[in-house]
């Protein structure tokens, strides 16, 4: 995959100098556009090519989204209202290093941000998969969830129990996962998630039959890992995300964000498969 990843880094920086990017942005910034962003993991220094991004480059990112873009809650994304770029940052899974690099940078920012949490990982120190990661980093502390609660700009979400794909399970499988993650999140936060994740998140991962469950545990709105911008068309339970948790480049970050480079993504996703 490093390859696709600097051919996706060329082909952005061929948008950006050719001014097709800013052409984009012009007119996403008169039109109004909302765009969800995902992250998983964040590193210390610059990062690099992987599922992590590097802690400046976070840093610099959030501060680009205060300044150019208006972030919003999940309950704000509805629809664009006005000009402007509208962005929701989302977290993934929850591994130590968003309460301890993430949330301090978003915090400083007043972003808002939902965290979409894997309860095993969360509260029970599990890995939800196969990962040589198992550093520090990993699992977080009574008091990184402590002042999650008390953060400000935190929402939490569901991410299922254990992170398996719903491909993989029967409706009834799906229903278990969800009402232990909301259970877990109710027990240890006294929170009630009214937002999903699907792991993985790929167009195979979502089914039709999960919109009743959804329901029966209040779930409001479902969150993919297919890549777009939110529009009029876009479904209540299906929402696309861009995702940003490899991106350690300025030029990709301002291209992707704008969902120039779906395409590229998608081929990516099919490569993985």
């Amino acid at each position: 995959m490093r390859i696709i990843y600097w051919f996706e880094l060329i082909i952005a920086h061929l948008i950006y100098w050719s001014g097709a990017y800013w052409l984009r942005r012009r007119r996403l910034e008169q039109e109004g556009a909302s765009a969800v962003l995902v992250y998983h993991r964040v590193r210390e220094g610059r990062g690099g090519v992987g599922r992590m991004v590097g802690e400046h480059n976070f840093e610099a990112q959030m501060a680009y989204v205060a300044e150019h873009c208006r972030p919003v809650e999940w309950d704000g994304l509805v629809n664009a209202d006005g000009e402007g770029i509208q962005v929701l940052v989302t977290f993934d899974d929850g591994y130590r290093d968003f309460f301890t690099r993430a949330l301090p940078v978003l915090e400083r920012r007043n972003i808002p941000v939902v965290l979409f949490a894997a309860t095993e990982l969360v509260f029970n120190q599990r890995l939800i998969e196969d990962t040589d990661e198992a550093d520090d980093e990993v699992f977080p502390t009574a008091d990184d969830l402590e002042k999650a609660k008390q953060s400000s700009v935190v929402s939490v979400g569901n991410h299922t129990a254990t992170h398996r794909f719903f491909s993989g399970l029967s409706i009834k499988e799906c229903d278990d996962e969800l009402a232990r993650s909301q259970a877990a999140i109710q027990q240890h936060l006294g929170l009630r998630p009214k937002v999903f994740a699907y792991p993985r998140g790929r167009k195979q991962d979502l089914r039709d039959d999960a919109a009743a469950v959804f329901k029966k545990h209040s779930i409001q709105a479902a969150f993919t890992m297919i890549p777009g911008l939110v529009d009029t068309d876009t479904q209540a339970y299906a929402i696309p995300r861009v995702g940003m948790s490899h991106v350690n480049n300025e030029v990709l970050f301002k291209v992707k964000l704008l969902g120039m480079l779906n395409g590229l993504v998608n081929l990516k996703n099919r490569l993985k498969r």
